[in-house]
């Protein structure tokens, strides 16, 4: 076994090499992603009115499950704290129907939005 050497990055933290790989590969990601909304929107804009309901409940799916997971995480991290374990109430709060139906209505009109500002491109 050899000692440590000096020059070692501690666990959990990266190299300037690494930073850069992952900072490359997120901008990638980000650039793929903009291209594919692009085309959606080449492709979508000759369809009828009613596709773009379809369209828009397609591109609001993720922002609703993103919304939904932040959202949820948050809560249930305040109920554990403050509400004991065997409450009707937590047990109530803990599924998050209420915020999961609104949460519908904010990823549609943000859908929405994204879209409209895309077709503007």
């Amino acid at each position: 076994m050899q000692p440590p050497s000096e020059q070692a990055p501690e666990p959990g933290t990266l190299t300037r090499w690494q930073g850069f790989q992952q900072m490359l590969l997120r901008s990638l990601w980000l650039l793929f992603a903009v291209a594919v909304l692009f085309v959606i929107t080449r492709i979508i804009r000759p369809a009828p009115c009613w596709g773009l309901f379809l369209l828009v409940s397609l591109v609001s799916w993720p922002i609703w499950r993103y919304r939904i997971e932040y959202l949820l995480f948050r809560r249930r991290l305040v109920l554990d704290g403050v509400m004991q374990s065997a409450s009707r109430v937590r047990r109530l709060l803990w599924t998050g129907n209420i915020t999961k139906g609104f949460q519908v209505v904010v990823s549609m009109c943000l859908a929405w939005l994204l879209l409209t500002l895309v077709f503007q491109l």
